[in-house]
């Protein structure tokens, strides 16, 4: 949510509770009506907002973990495969697992999983040989793991995405509403109070002021006069 949804959201709450807690003044049907109806979209709009900033929490840092976790045993398994490439003389091996951390952490996700794939796939075809590069069945067994585990991450994660997107289309559209109320019916019949409670007029323009609360101003200090020379 931008500083201006949270400015706006600040007022909305301001007016709901001014108007909740005078219902009593609330004569005009019309007017309770709308105050009822703003209440209640104020409400969905605080429910979206929470929504918004629940639905990827978690999400990216177990992505984060999952790609550490695999790429902490894909890179020795690879660089270990890379030798033994080179030792035998296959050069298609020695290329396909040719890769560094800082390379793979650059890639896109689908792209490290299809190249950790790859890896994976070469070391189980020449499982019998390049035990002796450390790479044992166990560990491929633990890759092939990871790899899963980071796979189910990212989608996990893009899914996400896609509630909190759906989550913030529905906001706008909250607070869209909510300030129709306001523009084409609460302001207008809050005239009648003008004359007849003035002070409750008063408070609701107030309260009705979008404010900029993120807003900081510096206190400006002033320089010590100068002491007179002796």
């Amino acid at each position: 949510m931008t500083k201006d949804d949270e400015n706006r959201l600040t007022m909305l709450e301001g007016v709901t509770s001014l108007l909740t807690g005078n219902k009593s003044k609330l004569t005009l049907g019309a007017l309770l009506n709308a105050q009822e109806r703003l209440e209640a979209v104020t409400l969905k709009i605080k429910e979206k907002v929470r929504e918004t900033m629940t639905a990827t929490s978690g999400k990216t840092l177990i992505k984060a973990g999952a790609e550490d976790a695999l790429l902490g045993l894909l890179v020795p398994i690879a660089m270990a495969l890379r030798a033994y490439g080179h030792i035998v003389g296959d050069q298609e091996i020695a290329s396909k697992s040719k890769v560094t951390e800082s390379e793979l952490r650059y890639m896109r996700d689908t792209e490290l999983v299809a190249r950790a794939r790859t890896i994976h796939e070469l070391c189980v075809e020449s499982l019998g040989e390049v035990g002796e590069y450390g790479i044992s069945e166990a560990k491929l067994v633990s890759l092939k793991e990871k790899i899963d585990a980071f796979e189910g991450a990212i989608g996990e994660r893009e899914s996400s995405m896609a509630r909190r997107k759906g989550a913030r289309s529905s906001l706008y559209e909250s607070f869209a509403e909510a300030m129709g109320i306001l523009e084409n019916q609460i302001d207008n019949l809050m005239e009648v109070y003008k004359a007849s409670d003035t002070q409750f007029y008063n408070e609701y323009w107030e309260a009705r002021v979008i404010k900029d609360i993120g807003q900081r101003h510096k206190v400006r200090l002033e320089e010590p006069a100068a002491q007179p020379t002796k």
